[in-house]
């Protein structure tokens, strides 16, 4: 059926458009067309009352949404759930990915790309590979334990005939040009991130097939004007894409202007890294494996009474630090005892903290001023959606959060 969709804001190559129409045959897309021309005569009309409208979102690094996460059940049931939450947002089209994980939960993600392919799952485009090939010093949020170089089997099951897209991301100082190629050559969409390679290295991995970036300034070596890095290489080089997550936290809008104006244009991709709470039907939807970054403003100075963490060794490295908090003013940790956690708001990790100056009269003054804190942190948490109970009046602890 032929479909017209008229009295809209139509967005184009050459920008917003008033005088289009959009016309639709079936699923598709067929012609963009003047409001007069004399075929939308005999045509079904829709009326979108000045609405804007747009091509749909195409996204190549999705973790989750719906309330899954790809890592923790990849399933054709879970892709089929990433992509009907996503599609509420506009993005008809994306690419569930799965970060640094056991290789037996690999070949489940690859054989359930497969089969919701032949399904036809609506929007399903292939699947992103972000690990384990990567570098254990630009880790971000990976488990480093899955890090190793790609064996000759595992380069075997990603070069095999597949459906759809692969794009795999690996850190070009990890992996050999000599792999890199067979993935290139298979036909696998190659970029690099998670990585501390030179700007030597990254040049020699493009000439080897590296086709993209993987959230371009996050993870990897940073420019410099004596070492430009992998930044450096990937705005140096006309034909690579980079993806990059526009958020307002993970790069500065001038370092977004900058290399928007560095790229060809359409060389940039916007990406969002997504992750469960994306179009779920409950706000409280919290992955296990991953945790969600939080701004630095939310980390309070030091004061007389600090607390050492047998994560990190010093909180104000930890960002949970400012997320599990004491509610009231007259807390004061225990003199010289390690003591259990609280229920976090992500539930998956627990250490212990030990006061190393229990009892002294910055203890009252700190949890005054964490209650403050947690009033500032709970509105943040609120405008993400999310929203923890606080927590109970005892003894507590932040388990650890990796975060890149």
């Amino acid at each position: 059926m032929t479909l017209a969709l008229t009295n809209a804001h139509v967005l184009t190559d050459d920008g917003w458009q008033e005088d289009l129409a959009v016309v639709l045959d079936g699923e598709y897309i067929a012609a963009l067309v003047p409001r007069c021309d004399s075929r939308l005569q005999g045509m079904q009309k829709q009326d979108l009352g000045g609405a804007m409208l747009l091509p749909g979102f195409i996204d190549v690094q999705v973790n989750g949404g719906g309330g899954v996460l790809f890592n923790e059940a990849p399933t054709v049931e879970t892709i089929r759930r990433i992509g009907a939450a996503h599609r509420r947002y506009g993005t008809t089209g994306f690419v569930p990915t799965l970060i640094s994980d056991d290789p037996a939960v690999m070949r489940a993600a690859l054989l359930a790309v497969e089969q919701a392919l032949a399904e036809g799952v609506p929007g399903l485009l292939g699947i992103h590979l972000e690990g384990p090939y990567l570098a254990p010093a630009r880790k971000g949020v990976h488990d480093a334990k899955y890090f190793h170089v790609p064996s000759n089997e595992e380069l075997a099951l990603l070069c095999a005939p597949h459906r759809g897209v692969r794009i795999v991301t690996l850190a070009p100082d990890q992996v050999p040009p000599a792999s890199i190629r067979m993935l290139a050559d298979a036909g696998v969409i190659v970029c690099a991130g998670h990585t501390a390679a030179d700007y030597a290295t990254t040049r020699a991995a493009l000439d080897a097939g590296v086709r993209g970036f993987t959230h371009l300034f996050n993870a990897m070596t940073p420019f410099g004007s004596r070492e430009p890095g992998v930044v450096g290489a990937a705005l140096d080089d006309p034909e690579s894409w980079c993806g990059i997550i526009v958020d307002g936290h993970h790069v500065h809008p001038a370092s977004l202007r900058v290399a928007i104006a560095a790229k060809a244009r359409g060389k940039m991709l916007l990406v969002t890294d997504a992750m469960p709470p994306v179009g779920a039907d409950s706000p409280s939807a919290r992955p296990h494996k991953v945790y969600l970054p939080v701004p630095r403003w939310t980390w309070l100075p030091p004061c007389a009474t600090r607390y050492r963490c047998s994560a990190c060794r010093w909180t104000r490295r930890c960002a949970w630090r400012a997320l599990i908090r004491p509610n009231f003013s007259d807390w004061v940790p225990p003199t010289g005892t390690f003591t259990r956690a609280v229920t976090p708001i992500w539930w998956s990790w627990t250490r212990t903290i030990a006061c190393c100056r229990a009892g002294s009269a910055g203890a009252t003054s700190k949890a005054r001023r964490e209650t403050r804190g947690w009033a500032r942190t709970q509105a943040l948490l609120d405008a993400f959606g999310v929203s923890p109970a606080p927590p109970t009046p005892r003894p507590w602890i932040a388990p650890t959060a990796a975060h890149g």
